[in-house]
């Protein structure tokens, strides 16, 4: 009899393990930032770096880019075919001064990262495994998307490219993403300099637990002391409920980065570890059975659509793109798809909208998107 119950119960863990996967072809979204390469202007282009499609495929995605610039009709078709999401780090405008008002104000950017989010959080609330990671700058981002207000990270590091290890916390030991590493890899973690950070920016511990919209969602999984001063901010979290996770290092960039001036960890340990994470998060959007409406939907939203260049001192590669308003022939699967739905994508200009709400939040109150345009002298430009 305890030998019967033995293996019915190897067989319910089997079938469980089995019955957790919905898809054995995940392909992931990656939103798309406003472009800082030369001769891309961020006016008329977005881009993202390389090295954030490579990590997602070498863990067993797809990808397709996400511009930002989108009409929030197009931000959510898109939406709707993924099985995950990714929020990459750089170098662009979280947030903007009113010059009459003084009052903080979401940069466009942010007005679609919050669009992410708010499908992210109903998604999951309804049952559904959406993940949702975020990397340094797309973290910050996401962190005030959460808080509802933007003035929350401490500003004055000086970590440009340096490499650091990271502080486990009472939470890591329920953490899907260090518990993906091995025991022997997570003391690599803390004693060894296995990540990248490329920062001004972060939030401190203490901040992060007294904003309730943050707290109430993630809780922190590890800490890191800065190289250059500065006090211990938090380097990973994750979601109580939700797989969502979120880091302030660059798990990108060891494998796949080599500019010398950016120089990440390329020991074999610091490879596996971000390896690893990758695996942990493609994993959890294997878990959802999202589909496109149909193979040319899809095909003309691969990133195989676009071509890499070198045209970066930071990046071995990146992809450019053409703003959606200014070039929608370049984005076929938004214009040119025949399209099975009950609620056609509508070709309205990017972010054309006053008033922005996110799950669990106050509406935001926004200027057009013709006044953000006006005022790039008081954008708050952060590295990350």
């Amino acid at each position: 009899m305890i030998k019967r119950i033995g293996m019915l119960s190897i067989i319910f863990a089997v079938c469980f393990i089995f019955s957790a996967v919905a898809t054995d072809t995940p392909v992931i979204g990656i939103l798309t930032i406003p472009s800082p390469v030369t001769g891309h202007p961020p006016g008329n282009y977005s881009y993202l770096p390389a090295s954030y499609v490579k990590y997602m495929e070498s863990a067993g995605a797809r990808v397709i880019p996400i511009p930002y610039d989108a009409s929030p009709e197009n931000i959510t078709f898109l939406l709707n075919q993924v099985n995950g999401v990714v929020f990459i780090g750089g170098s662009a405008k979280k947030y903007i001064k009113d010059p009459e008002t003084g009052e903080l104000l979401p940069s466009n950017l942010t007005i679609a990262s919050k669009l992410v989010v708010d499908h992210v959080l109903a998604s999951n609330a309804k049952g559904e495994n959406f993940p949702l990671m975020a990397t340094c700058l797309g973290w910050e981002i996401l962190l005030m998307c959460l808080a509802g207000k933007y003035d929350i990270l401490y500003n004055n590091y000086h970590d440009k490219n340096v490499k650091a290890n990271v502080q486990f916390v009472p939470d890591t030991k329920d953490s899907k993403l260090w518990n993906a590493l091995t025991p022997a890899l997570q003391q690599y973690s803390q004693q060894s300099p296995a990540f990248l950070y490329d920062h001004v920016s972060a939030i401190l511990p203490g901040k992060f637990r007294s904003l309730k919209g943050v707290n109430d969602v993630l809780k922190i999984t590890s800490l890191s002391r800065p190289v250059n001063g500065g006090p211990i901010f938090v380097a990973s979290a994750e979601g109580r409920k939700y797989p969502i996770f979120g880091n302030q290092f660059h798990p990108e960039k060891n494998a796949f980065e080599w500019r010398e001036q950016v120089d990440p960890p390329h020991t074999p340990e610091s490879i596996e570890i971000v390896q690893r994470m990758a695996r942990m998060f493609v994993k959890e959007a294997r878990k959802n059975n999202r589909t496109f409406i149909s193979d040319d939907a899809l095909d003309g939203s691969l990133i195989y659509n676009w071509s890499p260049t070198q045209q970066s001192l930071a990046f071995m590669q990146v992809y450019t793109f053409r703003t959606v308003i200014q070039d929608p022939q370049s984005w076929p699967a938004l214009f040119n798809t025949t399209r099975v739905q009950e609620t056609p994508v509508l070709k309205t200009p990017p972010l054309d909208r006053k008033n922005i709400h996110v799950q669990g939040h106050a509406t935001i109150k926004l200027h057009d998107i013709e006044m953000l345009r006006e005022l790039p002298a008081v954008e708050k430009s952060i590295s990350a």
